[in-house]
């Protein structure tokens, strides 16, 4: 095995790479690192502001707590009415069930039903889909200059949480059919917002 190592880092990897793609990829993010595995390429994106929504008992026939993450790369922000301001990404997870009533350390995994409440167990959470043209459950929003530019529900993945660290690895199937992955971390406090 070869390896090669660049002196300006991951960053300018990536953009070195994205440069010379047939469909350059329109990012706005860091790049936290770039991995090859089992014939695949891992691109990590770091967020640098997470909201904990905090949800309650909203489910009748389930006995668990449910939170949501709402986390923003770099270069988005929001503003005092809570609307995205600049380019960057969110990731939103709006079903995670927990034991208590506020996110608890360990791992997370997506549940592979998306209608049914039966299998709903802690340190789970919902897949994404389209629920009468909202999306739900995952996703993953791109805005560019203050504007929705794309929606991607994410099907399946998993989650960490530790030290006031998040580790996400998500997946989709892109717009040619194949699963891809997406993996981002965040690290920090989590803003707690009570959804009413």
């Amino acid at each position: 095995v070869n390896l090669w190592t660049w002196k300006n880092g991951t960053q300018y990897i990536w953009e070195q790479l994205n440069d010379h793609l047939k469909h350059p990829a329109r990012l706005n993010s860091k790049i936290e690192k770039v991995e090859r595995k089992d014939g695949k390429v891992f691109v990590t994106v770091k967020y640098n502001l997470a909201y904990q929504q905090i949800y309650g008992h909203c489910y009748d026939s389930v006995p668990y707590a449910v939170v949501g993450l709402d986390i923003y790369s770099e270069g988005l922000k929001l503003d005092k009415n809570r609307r995205m301001k600049g380019t960057g990404y969110n990731l939103c997870i709006t079903d995670i069930f927990v034991p208590d009533s506020l996110l608890a350390e360990g791992e997370y995994r997506s549940l592979n039903t998306q209608h049914s409440t039966r299998n709903i167990q802690p340190y789970t959470f919902l897949p994404g889909r389209d629920y009468e043209g909202t999306p739900h459950g995952m996703y993953l929003l791109y805005v560019e200059e203050n504007k929705l530019q794309t929606i991607q529900l994410l099907d399946s993945g998993t989650f960490v949480y530790r030290n006031d660290s998040l580790l996400f690895t998500l997946y989709y199937r892109n717009t040619y059919g194949y699963k891809a992955t997406y993996t981002c971390s965040f690290n920090g406090a989590l803003i707690p917002w009570v959804k009413q």
